[in-house]
């Protein structure tokens, strides 16, 4: 999983300008890509709640379920994940490798 900026300013209805945001769920297994946007002000980055917020729009989504293992990117939105990384195990069943970080400052870990 990752965040990625998209580069497009958005207008709302009211006229205020928001700058979307993609949050990416990658299947290795079948190479499809789950994406959830979230419309943030300008300067505003995603914050946990926006991660969790998506998970939980993937894991219900009928197409997709709940993963057995979690490949996340080193950013601090994603640390909610070690709260939810029990249940994550009880499902996947591999306790050591149910979330796995990628390298830190490394492109093709990515």
């Amino acid at each position: 999983m990752d965040v990625k900026p998209i580069d497009n300013i958005v207008l709302r209805p009211d006229g205020s300008e928001a700058w979307p945001k993609m949050i990416a769920f990658h299947d290795t297994g079948t190479h499809r890509i789950f994406c959830w946007f979230v419309l943030l002000p300008p300067g505003e980055g995603v914050r946990q709640e926006h991660v969790i917020e998506a998970f939980l729009a993937m894991v219900s989504h009928p197409d997709w379920g709940f993963p057995k293992q979690l490949y996340r990117d080193n950013g601090t939105e994603f640390a909610v994940f070690d709260k939810i990384r029990s249940a994550i195990t009880m499902i996947g069943g591999d306790a050591s490798r149910s979330i796995i970080n990628a390298k830190p400052y490394s492109g093709a870990s990515k």
